[in-house]
């Protein structure tokens, strides 16, 4: 009975060997593909989240490797992996190559819902790991992601040639008279060039503002009767601004989708806490 036994712990001991041995030691491709299974970045910081889903000797092998590792992740392509691994080993000469990734990225989640909103941080999910990178590797915070007068110029070429929504972001987070500009240059094109304004203009229009203001800053409503304001919006949507006494009260979205929701945008409000910039 007792050699069975033995013989069985063996038979245990040579089989985990043998797995360990064929494991062998850890590779950046695995920890990369590892890592791109937790990324999210919205809420935790990059430094925790490999500290957190990595075994200590999966850190131990970055920090010893990090003069061959650093430099493939550099010169490689952008990602929330990359950039997380980098915000742990505290490498600061690769802020600019996070930074470009940062104003580089488009991808836009787009989240379940009707109305999704344009500039909260989590439809935004490569830029809030860049931001979380850059951020723990910065010396002077306040200045590492502030836009150059270039690089808000080439955000607004970009819009104006294809309006999409990280541009808008970006532009809405550092530079905010230019985003607005768009935003109104938009609504004043007429029905079929309304998109993304149809969404966010509740941002750039203060409650109270009159009604010679609006009229000079959107153009002429489609329709307008009594106290409302119609403003068709590209995929039938329409924006319904609501007067008393000759001032603005109220922004109406409505039928986005199809949906035959009327959704209520509060003007000009202070920005929500996944709107605020990342701390």
């Amino acid at each position: 009975m007792g050699t069975r036994i033995i013989g069985t712990l063996l038979v245990a001991l040579v089989t985990a060997l043998s797995s360990a041995a064929l494991a062998g030691p850890p590779t950046l491709r695995q920890i990369a593909a590892k890592l791109s299974d937790h990324v999210d970045c919205d809420g935790s910081r990059s430094s925790t989240l490999v500290e957190q889903q990595l075994t200590r000797d999966e850190r131990g092998f970055l920090r010893r490797e990090r003069k061959r590792i650093v430099p493939l992740l550099v010169k490689g392509k952008p990602s929330r992996a990359a950039a997380a691994i980098l915000a742990f080993l505290g490498e600061r000469h690769a802020l600019p190559t996070l930074r470009r990734w940062f104003l580089a990225a488009r991808w836009f989640y787009g989240w379940e819902s009707n109305s999704p909103s344009v500039f909260a941080h989590a439809q935004y999910r490569d830029h809030a790991c860049f931001e979380r990178a850059i951020l723990r590797l910065a010396q002077r915070k306040s200045l590492a992601l502030r836009l150059t007068p270039a690089e808000i110029r080439a955000l607004v070429d970009e819009y104006r040639r294809r309006p999409s929504q990280a541009p808008l972001y970006l532009l809405y987070r550092f530079a905010t008279h230019e985003a607005r500009t768009l935003v109104l240059a938009e609504m004043r094109r007429g029905a079929r060039k309304r998109d993304l304004a149809c969404l966010v203009l509740h941002h750039f229009l203060g409650r109270g503002a009159n009604e010679a203001t609006i009229r000079r800053e959107l153009g002429q409503p489609d329709q307008r009767d009594a106290a409302t304001w119609r403003y068709r919006c590209d995929d039938g949507a329409e924006l319904r601004l609501v007067f008393r006494g000759g001032a603005l009260r109220q922004l109406l979205l409505f039928n986005w989708h199809h949906s035959g929701q009327t959704l209520v945008r509060q003007l000009a409000h202070a920005p929500t806490r996944d709107e605020r910039v990342l701390a």
